[in-house]
């Protein structure tokens, strides 16, 4: 299913969407669209305390076809009570993800203690680019896993 949305609104981390068209796939498209299009792979693999701040390490498996020449994502950090502690952005490589690479970012979290992090939220994607093109749909793309006991969502 594609649908196509714009913006209206946003009221702390809440969006509200207006929906101004659906155009509906056949499943044989739709699995067109998955083989084109491929996945990325976003996995926490630790959080580790520095002094001050809590560091998330993530990894971020480019499993397309496609280079990005540029991936920034937006997090907020959770607490155990579910509450918002943090907020990051990152940029995950200044030089390309190539197809088929893994790439490791560091995502620190100033005032954070890493044993009060009950989730990262993947919030959203605020840039991703293939050469000088903006690409659609990678929010869409990215699969989030963790290897850690705190849940990488999004």
């Amino acid at each position: 299913m594609k649908i196509v949305s714009k913006i209206i609104a946003k009221v702390g981390a809440v969006f509200i969407l207006s929906f101004s068209s659906i155009t509906l796939l056949s499943a044989a498209d739709a699995e067109v669209v998955s083989v084109e299009t491929g996945s990325l792979k976003m996995e926490l693999n630790k959080l580790k305390q520095k002094e001050k701040t809590c560091v998330a390490y993530i990894l971020l498996k480019n499993r397309s076809d496609r280079e990005f020449s540029e991936f920034t994502a937006s997090f907020y950090l959770f607490n155990k009570e579910g509450v918002i502690s943090a907020g990051n952005a990152t940029n995950f490589q200044k030089n390309k993800i190539l197809a088929g690479k893994t790439v490791l970012t560091m995502v620190p979290m100033k005032d954070v203690a890493c044993n009060e992090v009950s989730g990262i939220l993947l919030n959203r994607i605020m840039a991703c680019k293939s050469g000088s093109e903006d690409v659609a749909g990678c929010m869409q793309m990215v699969e989030t896993s963790s290897k850690s006991p705190v849940e990488l969502f999004k």
